[in-house]
């Protein structure tokens, strides 16, 4: 692997290394700059200085990820992206805001913790924070299977997996547009680098882990557009259909795990294809959800709804789309991890999984087209960076094939593979007309899911325990400050038990690192 080498700060250090880390990073900076100029075009003057707070520290800890070198430096910038990242979620700055900062802080530090005690548990085990190789020397040590346990909580936290699939709509749908584009373009991205960088691809012995990788993929796959069609804003929608592809993400990986020696290569292009795609489809959406039909005429409304189609197009896969090459390189990965029954019902539900995101993608443009009269215009500057993501996530077609996927290359124009696309999306497109003819229509549901149910229950087992308290003392001065302090308590809450959870780990790692000495 041919490099570059910046001078190192401290033991940080950072490069522009192969292929994939040059498209990774490419990617990030691309949605990082471009949500950026939307970001700042669109709010207000007096506010520009307090969004540049949040938003350049997280833009660079975001890229930064993407050219770490060693695995200190991977550590310290994800940590700079993730904890900057939550200003932003907390911008508006109501309760709602704060409440969906104060769970996606809780499972960041959670998430930072976990991935924290894989990096510590590898490095003592190779003595060396270099990130190639590391994953071979802690796949052989005898608490391997405590470190996979750690690393796959961690990244399913990170990319939205499963029961976790809320995280992403908290952070779409309270953060500034222009933030929400960036993170939604690049943040969950740094998950999937840290699962090639860190996952034992390539490595026998994890069979039984391939399939569960798989299992986590499909159930986030339909789990995520299965929320977000009980979604109310559009902005949630697009996070939980972020939960959805993220698991078709963990199903490549999953492949590679099952036939380390023939799926490898496979499911690394197809990683590589879906972070291009969904970092631009992505993206493009969220700003096409603020600016779209916004004080429009006739023509410009048809013209803005024509480009936000195109990236709700790609994320279902239709021909000729970014997401047509992902899938198609998916679908290389699993024919080549060979014959299993996981494989197989991956095989056979992969066209479902699209016609469900047809589903979630057509009710995401009927919300848009409702929500757009209220919307206000946005500057010219800020239209201007949705038309370039959006020519981008159109481009990546084109140039996908030819850098991420031989198979994609061979059957892009192979009339059954692009039947095979063109029918979910027919199928969504008929299922959609015939609910609106039988008048179906999906009951709301607070963004959030079971995160926002687990945050509020957490809180009542507080005030409840505070009022126990409160019953057996009398009303003095003392008792009075101590209900006030309560207040604060309950805020505290997700991040007191993030902070525990992080203190165990650390005692955990000690524990491991003195038995490896």
């Amino acid at each position: 692997m041919s490099s570059v080498n910046f001078t190192p700060l401290l033991f940080l250090g950072f490069a522009l290394g192969d292929t994939t880390t040059r498209t990774f990073a490419a990617t990030a900076a691309a949605v990082w700059i471009l949500a950026g100029v939307y970001a700042f075009a669109s709010e207000a003057p007096g506010k520009r200085l307090r969004l540049a707070a949040f938003y350049l520290p997280a833009a660079a800890g975001g890229i930064a990820c993407m050219l770490a070198a060693n695995a200190l430096s991977f550590y310290a910038a994800y940590t700079l992206a993730a904890l900057s990242s939550a200003g932003l979620v907390a911008w508006n700055g109501n309760e709602r805001a704060r409440k969906a900062a104060r769970i996606y802080l809780a499972l960041t530090v959670v998430s930072e913790a976990l991935l924290l005690a894989v990096l510590m548990i590898a490095a003592g085990r190779s003595w060396s924070w270099a990130l190639p190789g590391l994953r071979e020397e802690w796949a052989r040590a005898p608490e391997a299977g405590l470190v996979m346990w750690l690393l796959t909580a961690s990244l399913m936290i990170k990319c939205g997996s499963t029961i976790f699939a809320g995280i992403l709509p908290l952070q779409y749908e309270n953060a500034p547009a222009g933030a929400a584009a960036a993170l939604a373009g690049a943040s969950a991205k740094i998950g999937l680098l840290a699962m090639l960088w860190l996952l034992p691809l390539g490595v026998p012995g994890f069979e039984s882990w391939g399939a569960a990788y798989v299992a986590i993929g499909l159930s986030s796959a339909f789990l995520g557009v299965a929320l977000g069609l009980l979604a109310r804003s559009p902005r949630a929608m697009l996070g939980y259909s972020s939960a959805s592809q993220m698991g078709l993400a963990f199903v490549a990986v999953g492949a590679a795990l099952i036939a380390p020696r023939t799926a490898g290569i496979p499911a690394l292009a197809a990683v590589v294809a879906f972070t291009v795609h969904h970092a631009l489809a992505k993206s493009a959406l969220v700003l096409g959800s603020d600016a779209s039909g916004a004080g429009r005429s006739a023509i410009g409304r048809a013209l803005d709804a024509v480009l936000l189609a195109l990236p709700a197009a790609a994320l279902v896969g239709a021909p000729l789309t970014s997401g047509f090459v992902a899938k198609l390189a998916l679908k290389s990965a699993l024919a080549s991890a060979g014959p299993s029954p996981i494989v197989e019902a991956a095989t056979s539900l992969l066209p479902i999984s699209s016609v469900a995101t047809g589903l979630l993608m057509i009710r995401f443009l009927l919300a848009v087209r409702r929500s757009a009269p209220a919307q206000q215009t946005p500057p010219l500057l800020g239209r201007a960076a949705w038309y370039a993501l959006t020519g981008l996530s159109a481009a990546a077609a084109l140039a996908g094939p030819w850098s991420f996927s031989s198979y994609a290359r061979e059957h892009l124009l192979d009339p059954h593979a692009v039947w095979s696309a063109t029918w979910p999306a027919l199928a969504a497109v008929a299922l959609t007309a015939a609910a609106r003819v039988a008048r179906l229509s999906a009951p709301g549901m607070e963004t959030g899911d079971l995160l926002t149910y687990g945050h509020d229950a957490g809180l009542r087992a507080i005030a409840w325990l505070a009022g126990r308290v409160a019953k057996r003392t009398r009303p003095t001065a003392e008792t009075r400050s101590h209900r006030a302090l309560v207040l604060d308590e309950e805020r505290l809450f997700p991040t007191a038990v993030a902070m525990g959870v992080f203190v165990a780990l650390a005692v955990l790692l000690a524990v491991l690192l003195a038995r490896a000495g």
